[in-house]
């Protein structure tokens, strides 16, 4: 594969909706194989963001809302979105509404079942294929939307709070699916909860109030995130393992400059305050 179709740059892009500015020129850079967690609090504009990469907004101006390395746009066919809230028709059973958004993808019919049941098989839902969307919980729903998003094996991934509804047992089977999945492929993991994304994600961006503030890269520890430092304690001196840990409750973070000392943050200003790395 040409070098560079091993990255994608998500333009500068701004949207504005009358006199709210949702967006401040954002931009973004992905390797094949990233899983970038996209964290901010409610409103933060992460869902506007992905909208617009996956074409269902226009942003301001004429920017390319996201394009390879070679500077070629990113082929919607090659984009799978999963909304917070996944577009499902609760008469349909689960085959069918992933088969629906394989038609819609363009897959060809020989390969349609195929596709369908890998996409399936990924998110879960092996086993509740032929139950009615409208009977299942918050949690497989979102599984069925997820399901939706990968049929096909799209290159580029947008997750957007992909957890939502989920128990404890199933957001770590997403995160085992989104780690299986990730090789090769490029994808954002949307949350306001940072504690979960950092259990998967490579690097974190920061959005607060319309703007990037800060891409965070994370260094998994030999048993990620585990044990953590108490809530009232400094940051344990690691040079070259991690520059910042979560406390175990999951309200502080720490963060370490290199041979610096540490900062504690309550996460809520993390969003304000982020530590470029």
């Amino acid at each position: 594969m040409d070098e560079g179709y091993r990255t994608v740059r998500i333009g500068s892009l701004s949207k504005s909706f009358g006199s709210l500015r949702a967006l401040r020129g954002v931009s973004l850079a992905l390797r094949a194989g990233d899983i970038l967690g996209l964290v901010g609090p409610n409103g933060a504009g992460k869902t506007t963001l992905f909208r617009i990469i996956a074409g269902a907004v226009q942003p301001d101006g004429d920017a390319t809302p996201v394009a390879y390395g070679t500077g070629e746009a990113v082929d919607a066919r090659d984009i799978g979105f999963a909304p917070e809230q996944p577009p499902v028709y609760p008469e349909l059973t689960v085959r069918d509404q992933v088969r629906f958004a394989a038609r819609l993808r363009g897959i060809p019919k020989r390969h349609e079942a195929g596709e369908v049941r890998t996409a399936l098989d990924r998110a879960g839902l092996d086993g509740v294929e032929h139950r009615l969307i409208g009977h299942l919980s918050k949690g497989y729903r979102q599984r069925v939307g997820l399901a939706q998003a990968l049929v096909g094996g799209p290159r580029l991934l947008l997750l957007d709070e992909p957890t939502s509804g989920m128990d404890p047992n199933q957001v770590e089977q997403f995160h085992d699916m989104l780690r299986t999945v990730a090789p090769g492929r490029f994808a954002i993991y949307s949350s306001h909860q940072i504690g979960g994304v950092t259990r998967v994600a490579d690097r974190i961006a920061i959005l607060h109030g319309g703007e990037c503030r800060g891409v965070v890269d994370v260094s998994h520890l030999e048993e990620p995130w585990s044990p953590r430092p108490s809530a009232g304690g400094p940051p344990p001196d690691e040079p070259g393992r991690s520059s910042w840990f979560l406390s175990e409750n999951g309200n502080r973070l720490y963060v370490q400059a290199p041979g610096g000392d540490g900062e504690r943050l309550d996460v809520d200003r993390i969003f304000a305050l982020a530590t470029r790395t």
